[in-house]
């Protein structure tokens, strides 16, 4: 079945590939140009004395990328032997803010944003576990995730195995979910991921990230492949073939839950009232779609940990019980304590959250 999917915030997934403030782009005029060396590289070397001016060329580069002083940078000689760098571009990138550091990049496929199909799946399995799990199950999680280590319990890594293990199979192998159409290049901004303490106000050093604006838009294909039989029908009605509308529901339960917890926790917390203007709106979209044909989820980095898990589903006792092994040193009834937000259309807001919808 193919689906559309429409940024509410922006969105970014890693790549594991940052851009270099000292060789990989030049910013002007709030945008980013990334520079395509080789390009210019064949540039240079077919003007006068090009021999000469690729070896400062070079030297530059090599300066630069270990981040030596260097009082001609890149820019500088691009701009001094008139070498439109503008013309020499792999990509230009719209940005909201000054861009002077490292830049963390969008995933990308032949230099075109899109959206792996493995972090669509990954926010549906945590929705699906979400709605299976019972509270009464939780003696039984305890005894198979976890385990007793020098008076200590020690988690294991649990994503629902209990729910969706059958055999010595995953029962999402049943669910397909292909990556995303590519979105155009004109589709992603450098933005700057702010993170503040909402407690304090306080807030750590800024990164800067590339990612998907805001408001646009790609497909993508997610097929349920169950059979018509007893197990499948009775536990998981959701995968059966043809029953691709019937995980929006599941999803959309899930994405409501979190926004109301944090709304919750935003309300009580001394700072985040913009974020939290930002929440009372997203719930009102939440609760007033088709949920037979639409879903909102939230995709990608910036998430927090209750975002990634079926926290808000568990007991508090042994939610604490987890956050005191996991994160020693936090506040259990604050927690988490920090959120990541950018600014946006004259707003403060989080990072991805997204609505798919059936074609």
């Amino acid at each position: 079945m193919r689906f559309s999917l429409e940024t509410l915030t922006p969105v970014s997934i890693g790549s594991n590939d940052k851009a270099s403030q000292f060789i990989d782009y030049i910013y002007e005029n709030k945008k980013v140009y990334f520079i395509d060396h080789e390009k210019i590289f064949d540039y240079i070397n077919g003007l006068p004395k090009g021999k000469d001016l690729i070896e400062q060329y070079l030297k530059i580069i090599k300066d630069q990328s270990s981040k030596n002083t260097n009082e001609v940078t890149l820019t500088s000689f691009l701009k001094n032997y008139r070498i439109d760098f503008k013309k020499y571009s792999t990509n230009i990138v719209d940005t909201l803010d000054d861009v002077k550091t490292e830049i963390t990049l969008h995933i990308k496929t032949n230099n075109c944003p899109y959206i792996p199909g493995s972090s669509l799946k990954g926010a549906i399995r945590s929705a699906i576990v979400y709605y299976l799990y019972k509270t009464e199950d939780e003696e039984n999680i305890k005894q198979r995730h976890f385990k007793e280590d020098e008076n200590k319990i020690k988690i294991t890594n649990y994503n629902g195995q209990n729910y969706l293990q059958k055999g010595e199979g995953d029962i999402l192998n049943l669910l397909q979910v292909s990556d995303s159409d590519v979105f155009d290049k004109n589709g992603t901004v450098i933005l700057k991921a702010n993170r503040v303490n909402i407690d304090n106000n306080k807030e750590s050093i800024s990164i800067l990230i590339e990612g998907i604006k805001k408001g646009y838009q790609t497909t993508f294909y997610l097929k349920t492949l169950g059979e018509d039989y007893h197990e499948i029908e009775n536990d998981f009605p959701f995968l059966l073939k043809g029953q691709e509308g019937e995980l929006l529901k599941i999803i959309n339960q899930y994405s409501r839950d979190n926004i109301k917890k944090e709304i919750e926790k935003l309300k009580a917390a001394k700072q985040g009232k913009e974020l939290k203007n930002y929440y009372d709106k997203l719930l009102l979209t939440v609760e007033k779609i088709d949920t037979t044909k639409e879903a909102v989820m939230r995709i990608g980095w910036g998430k927090t940990y209750f975002d990634n898990t079926i926290s808000n589903k568990i007991s508090k006792p042994f939610l604490q019980e987890i956050l005191k092994i996991s994160f020693p040193k936090s506040n259990k009834d604050r927690f988490p304590i920090t959120r990541v937000y950018c600014k946006y259309d004259n707003q403060i807001m989080p990072f991805g959250w997204v609505k798919i919808k059936v074609m």
